[in-house]
């Protein structure tokens, strides 16, 4: 996560708007570095849509919701709602909302590869399906693999990579049943192929694997980042070896 504190030099809340930011990091627990730019003239505001002294921004995205709809561009002083620096409700939302956004996308990201992995390592292992397999992989680079003697090879990749989209999250959720559920999916993918030499088995197991990431993508996160408890969890499950910037300034 990247947080931006953009302010003027001599601006009166520039400082006190890094702390309360860096606060707000460590009460949800997120790694972040907190970045202070510092805009210089009205060219750089145009630029950068400089809404005021001081702005945060959270992955790019102003705290506060609608600001770049209403606000003025320029170098002057900013308030939220009658005070020089955002409140920390304000700047804890924000920092939450960026996690779920950031959760959902890498879910989004693993179930990409995870599909297409499945449904190409089950194809049949015949004579038959090697030029299918050959114009797969050569659309994709991967020509080395087309090989007939390489496709254990192969398959096992794709299924590592299938297997490894429901391992990421699957501790965030705390639900496991889809990685189970993909693990035997996976068993019968490949003894369906290489061993039982059944179409059936390895299209049974292709689909299994294939429900499985689609049941894990559906769980989600699990947990509302805004919720004490989990906030307390999260910080605990972060340990002392992911101490943040913003914790560190928070000491200081």
């Amino acid at each position: 996560m990247r947080v931006d504190v953009l302010y003027f030099e001599g601006c009166p809340h520039h400082r006190a708007a890094v702390e309360r930011t860096c606060e707000a990091l460590a009460e949800v627990g997120v790694p972040a570095e907190v970045r202070e730019i510092c805009v210089h003239d009205t060219e750089e505001a145009a630029r950068l849509a400089f809404l005021g002294s001081p702005t945060v921004r959270v992955n790019g995205v102003d705290v506060e919701p609608g600001a770049a709809a209403h606000g003025k561009v320029g170098l002057s002083c900013r308030w939220y709602g009658g005070t020089g620096i955002p409140s920390r409700e304000l700047l804890v939302a924000a920092i939450a909302s960026a996690r779920r956004g950031s959760a959902s996308a890498r879910r989004r990201i693993a179930a990409a590869f995870a599909v297409p992995a499945a449904g190409i390592a089950a194809l049949p292992a015949c004579p038959a399906c090697y030029p299918l397999y050959a114009g797969i992989l050569s659309s994709l680079g991967l020509t080395a693999f087309a090989d007939p003697g390489r496709q254990v090879v192969l398959t096992g990749v794709l299924v590592a990579v299938a297997l490894s989209a429901l391992a990421l999250r699957s501790r965030a959720h705390r639900a496991h049943w889809p990685l189970v559920l993909g693990v035997a999916g996976a068993a019968l993918l490949i003894g369906g192929k290489f061993f039982l030499i059944s179409t059936i088995v390895t299209y049974t197991g292709a689909a299994a694997l294939i429900a499985a990431n689609a049941w894990n993508a559906w769980l989600g996160g699990g947990r509302d980042p805004q919720c004490e408890a989990c906030v307390a969890d999260d910080g605990a499950a972060l340990g002392p070896a992911s101490t943040t910037k913003a914790a560190q300034a928070r000491r200081s």
